[in-house]
């Protein structure tokens, strides 16, 4: 029946039927077990629902499907003596099996005799009736879905909108890949889902997807090691994998030869080098050998070819656009007769809604506060304008022979395009709003702020007179201080003059003592050093004499004289017998001897004899002594003459003293005077640092006061023509969600067609957009031209 009344043409090219269609059939009844068959109504829904994924599922427009379902209805009334309407209790149910629901069909703790007998768990799960169980189905692959979008290992599908056909197609997605060799052929345009629900298929059969990464540099050699890479996960590690291929990855045309390859007999000529091959089979060897198989190396390799077969299920996912697919069908055979083709009609209405309503569920969205009932209608508008721009493609491709393809894609983009446009306009004008509000409320505050600034302007006024009278009674203060000070500082100056005419004369009577006492001075230095060189020895060989020399007796009772003691030679010798006998002769007070004694030791120097260098002869200690007697007689005179210099020079220094402790309390009174000076000129500074800061803000005030009048005055026909202006932008935010949904649309559909079809679409769309709010009064192509640069700026 099918090969009778669905012949092939160029637009359906793979309307092709032979016995494998008839195999695929038997093969699908066959998934199903004994236990699930309760009535022959059931076996019955089976071959219904196996016939359609076989035939129904390609055919490509609602004629050819409309006209299968009507031969199915008529075999069923003259083959089963039953209708569709006694099978499903409705003629729109379309007839659901599949294993999403159902129980293990095989026993765990047993095996399988099945040689592809697969321990995938949803491959095991019973082959059951789901038509009356949608909502249960649509659960548990929103479950499915986003345990697959969290999983990182997992291909994810994304976020999607599970609408009744896009379930359909999962299940029967599903039931090609759950079935020994199963492969499919996807055919639709571009967004119409097939490679997303292709992922999310393979996840809930808990298959591998594999697809290839194509470059700019991607080539056949690359398309080869993509294949290895396959063939050794599928045939060595023996993993399920799905291989999912679109005509986007279709750098050359080669890749499909390889692809037609792989459904036909499994292998691709050339894949593995020898050596590579080898390496391979090693692999396999233990598995082989396990099951009984034989070990050669052509065994071993139609061994590794049915495990790969086994494990790979190829996902084909082509577009009928143009000619490149009836091209590619005519070469590759294969391509329809090992696949099961599904073909993924233009979504329905229904499905339009739901993933509208699903992509305008946006936090974004609700922020903008828009009406709840505009965000309820906006669904079914976008729905009508997709539909409505569909009928407008087919009636140009009917009239001038000019294709336009109207994909899901677009569909999103209309949404996307919508929703941007929709952020921007409303957070513009709401800006624009915002500014004209803060203007009109500057110009209040401004006002009140005049008020307040002219009562600020009179207490500052206050307070910077207040200022300037401290300042100047401050500054009559210092005056009269820095007069004061001058006239001490001169007391000083005059002070410090005479005391440095006493330092002078001071410093010359010094001089002149120094002078004097220098005189005597060598001599004393020259006794000095002769008592230092008397030795004891010396002074034991003196004090041995019983009778002394006459000179030595003399030097002695002279010495004895100094010393104030009876100038006799006992005496001497009792004296020189202290061990502190010269010390104490170093250390005698030369300043005072008494003029008795001087008469006394000049008399004892009368003697011509009574010279050191003399006595040096007649003992060494008593010429010492000779030489100090002689020093101390000499300094004795010279102290005369400068004794009363010294008194005269003690007594100028004390008077000098005193001078220059009053000097210097003055100069201390002078200093604190200045320092009180400096303070009150400090705090002069400040208060004129302060009076000044205080006239700076009183002009500032000044200044901010002229210019708020100026902008009161300026600004005050502009309030009511932005109060107007603001009015104004309410009222076309509330046009907004109308003319961002017309925008939209010209941006996403509007292209391809010339100018009267355009207005055909925007009459249509204006119908569509009757419950929406918008403006009536605003020219479409404005509105066009606007969101176009909008469109092309933001996402160009």
């Amino acid at each position: 029946m099918c090969v009778a009344n669905f012949k092939p043409t160029p637009s359906k090219c793979h309307y092709v039927f032979n016995l494998r269609d008839i195999a695929k059939v038997t093969q699908g009844i066959m998934q199903i077990s004994q236990t699930e068959i309760k009535s022959t109504s059931t076996l019955v829904a089976l071959w219904v629902h196996e016939s359609m994924r076989i035939f129904h599922d390609r055919l490509n427009d609602d004629r050819d499907r409309n006209l299968f379902l009507r031969i199915i209805n008529k075999m069923l009334e003259t083959k089963f003596d039953t209708t569709w309407r006694s099978l499903f209790s409705n003629d729109q149910v379309k007839p659901v099996f599949g294993r999403f629901l159902g129980e293990p069909d095989y026993d765990p703790n047993g095996d399988s005799d099945d040689e592809d007998f697969d321990q995938s768990a949803f491959c095991n799960q019973k082959y059951q009736d789901l038509t009356n169980s949608i909502p249960e189905l649509r659960k548990k692959l929103m479950d499915k879905l986003m345990n697959c979008n969290d999983d990182p290992m997992a291909s994810r599908p994304g976020n999607l909108v599970l609408f009744d056909q896009a379930l359909r197609h999962i299940t029967r997605i599903c039931r090609v890949i759950a079935q020994p060799r199963g492969c499919a052929l996807l055919i639709g345009v571009g967004g119409s889902g097939r490679q997303s629900l292709s992922k999310l298929a393979a996840y809930v059969c808990d298959f591998k997807v594999f697809q290839i990464e194509t470059t700019q540099r991607y080539r056949q050699q690359d398309f080869y090691e993509d294949l290895k890479k396959l063939y050794i996960g599928t045939g060595v590690k023996c993993k399920p994998t799905v291989f999912l291929f679109s005509d986007t990855q279709l750098i050359e045309e080669c890749f499909l030869e390889d692809i037609n390859n792989i459904l036909n007999s499994g292998e691709v000529p050339g894949l593995f080098l020898p050596d590579e091959l080898s390496a391979v089979l090693e692999e396999i060897r233990k598995d082989a050998e396990r099951e009984g198989r034989r070990l050669s190396q052509e065994a071993l390799y139609n061994y590794f070819i049915e495990r790969v077969r086994k494990n790979l299920h190829v996902l084909l996912c082509l577009s009928p656009v143009g000619s490149a697919f009836r091209n590619r069908c005519r070469m590759y055979p294969s391509l329809t007769n090992c696949c099961t083709i599904n073909w993924f009609p233009p979504w329905p209405e229904d499905a339009l809604t739901a993933l509208a309503e699903k992509y305008l569920d946006d936090p974004q969205l609700l922020d903008l506060k828009l009406d709840r009932k505009i965000l309820n209608v906006l669904p079914s508008i976008f729905c009508t304008i997709h539909v409505n721009a569909t009928k407008f493609s087919t009636s140009m491709l009917n009239e001038t022979k000019r294709a336009n393809y109207i994909t899901p894609t677009k569909y999103l983009d209309l949404v996307q395009t919508y929703k941007s446009l929709i952020c921007e306009k409303t957070n513009h004008i709401s800006s624009l709003a915002s500014k004209l509000r803060n203007g009109l409320g500057k110009l209040g505050t401004t006002a009140k702020q005049v008020q307040l600034l002219e009562f600020e302007l009179k207490e500052q006024g206050k307070i910077v007179d207040a200022e300037s009278l401290k300042c100047e009674k401050l500054n009559v203060v210092i005056m009269e201080e820095k007069r004061e000070a001058q006239a001490q500082r001169t007391k000083v100056e005059e002070e410090s003059l005479k005391s440095k005419a006493d330092v002078e004369r001071c410093s010359k009577l010094e001089i002149r003592a120094s002078v004097e006492l220098g005189k005597a001075l060598p001599a004393l230095e020259s006794a000095k050093a002769a008592l230092d060189n008397l030795s004891k020895k010396a002074i034991t060989e003196v004090k041995t004499y019983v009778t002394p020399p006459p000179m030595v007796e003399k030097v002695m009772k002279a010495v004895m004289c100094l010393m104030g003691k009876e100038p006799t030679w006992q005496s001497a010798k009792k004296e020189m017998g202290f061990a502190n006998f010269v010390d104490r002769l170093k250390k005698y007070d030369k300043n005072n001897i008494k003029p008795a004694i001087l008469k006394k030791i000049k008399a004892y120097r009368k003697d011509p004899n009574f010279v050191p260098e003399f006595v040096w002869k007649i003992s060494v200690a008593a010429g010492a002594m000779c030489d100090w007697v002689c020093a101390m007689d000499l300094y004795a005179d010279v102290y005369k003459k400068v004794k009363p210099l010294q008194d005269k020079l003690e007594g100028a220094q004390k008077e000098l003293a005193y001078k220059q402790r009053g000097l210097r309390q003055k100069q201390e009174e002078l200093k604190n005077v200045e320092a009180h000076i400096a303070s009150l000129q400090a705090d002069f500074r400040a208060a004129e640092n302060h009076k000044n800061l205080l006239q700076e803000r009183k002009h500032a005030l000044e200044l901010k006061k002229e210019r708020a009048l100026k902008l009161i005055d300026g600004l005050s026909g502009e309030k009511k023509r932005w109060e107007v202006s603001i009015e104004q932008y309410m009222k076309s935010k509330l046009h907004l969600p109308g003319d961002c949904a017309l925008a939209a649309a010209f941006i996403t559909y509007a292209g391809p067609f010339d100018a009267g079809y355009r207005e055909n679409l925007y009459r249509s769309w204006r119908v569509a957009l009757k419950e929406m709010p918008s403006d009536r009064y605003v020219h479409i192509y404005i509105y066009m031209y606007i969101y176009i640069y909008i469109y092309i700026y933001i996402y160009i």
